[in-house]
């Protein structure tokens, strides 16, 4: 197995504490560890290359609310543990950071780098994140006590390889929402992580992708419950065509002392082509009593049932095909680019 590549030693910049004791020891173990490994298990050799080069697009503006200086995350040791090379290349490239304390949009599509974004305690946030064209997209988030979240992001060009990651921090009586979708390219990875850090907290994932015909998606997705009382749910609809690959690691993990949480996830995969390839592998990871979890994952074709009853109307099976795609993920679209989604969408069903 090949390690997605990682130029290191990395000095320490001026932002981030120098006496950080076995930092750099900490980024080296943890980038040859088992858990890096299995994060790209289904990417060849040639793949990993081509991601450790993608790199930021020039970088651009703020929008006119309170920035500053970007600042060492909390949960850092997590991070260099679940994801070395985002470490590594926050070390590089520290970004910039956003304070958003009223109410309002805020939309982020056109700002590249790593990017960190503090939501105030009871503030509502409409984000709007469409870095459909971005080859590498780094994003922290931290939702503040009582803060509410809806992210909508679209990764909608089949012409752009990317690797997206994302962390969401959701505090005491918060709630997230991210309603994300995904189109396949001949490289396209995303890196979710949700973690539920306070009493009450509250995320929901939505996602709906399709996989054009020869292209790829690969998907990692981890919410993360290190405190009691907080609600999960994922509800994530993947499409591949001809000799498309799709990956999808979904992991709920419910530390000790986190008693009355509910966690539930649900990845549903419709391979529309006789070839094609589809790896689901969702996870539950459970250290505490008094828990409401659930998981699942479906592979399957259209129903040949489903297609005569088509056609005993008159509807043709290509069309057939491409409606019943449609309603497949369209369960799981909603929110800003709602429209781009079924749109793009229904075109690329129209081109397979």
């Amino acid at each position: 197995m090949v390690d997605l590549n990682i130029t290191l030693p990395v000095e320490l910049p001026a932002w981030c504490p120098q006496d950080a004791d076995g930092l750099m020891a900490s980024l080296q173990a943890s980038a040859a560890s088992q858990a890096q490994r299995e994060r790209f298990k289904y990417l060849r050799p040639k793949q990993l290359g081509q991601l450790g080069q993608l790199e930021y697009d020039q970088s651009t503006q703020l929008p006119a609310i309170s920035a500053g200086a970007f600042t060492l995350p909390a949960d850092w040791a997590q991070i260099l543990a679940s994801a070395p090379d985002v470490a590594c290349d926050l070390l590089r490239q520290p970004g910039q950071k956003l304070n958003v304390e009223e109410d309002g949009d805020l939309d982020i599509s056109d700002v590249t780098g790593p990017l960190q974004i503090l939501v105030a305690a009871g503030v509502s946030l409409n984000l709007i994140d469409g870095c459909d064209k971005q080859a590498r997209r780094t994003l922290l988030i931290h939702l503040h006590q009582g803060a509410n979240v809806t992210h909508h992001r679209s990764c909608l060009d089949p012409d752009t390889d990317q690797f997206t990651w994302l962390r969401t921090i959701v505090g005491t009586g918060a709630d997230y929402t991210l309603n994300h979708y995904s189109l396949g390219s001949s490289l396209k990875r995303h890196d979710i992580q949700i973690q539920m850090a306070g009493s009450g907290a509250k995320a929901q994932l939505n996602s709906a992708a399709f996989v054009p015909a020869n292209k790829h998606l690969d998907q990692h997705v981890l919410v993360e419950h290190i405190a009691p009382d907080a609600h999960s749910e994922q509800t994530v609809h993947n499409i591949v065509d001809h000799k498309g690959t799709s990956v999808f690691n979904g992991r709920i993990h419910i530390h000790e002392h986190c008693p009355n949480t509910a966690a539930h996830l649900s990845n549903r995969n419709l391979g529309i082509a006789d070839i094609a390839t589809i790896h689901t592998r969702p996870e539950l990871e459970i250290y505490t009593d008094e828990v409401e979890c659930s998981h699942g994952a479906t592979v399957g074709q259209i129903d040949e049932n489903e297609l005569f009853y088509f056609a005993s109307r008159g509807i043709d099976s290509s069309l057939a095909t491409r409606l019943i795609a449609q309603g497949f993920l369209n369960t799981c679209i909603q929110g800003v680019f709602a429209e781009q989604a079924e749109t793009t969408f229904s075109n690329a069903f129209g081109q397979s």
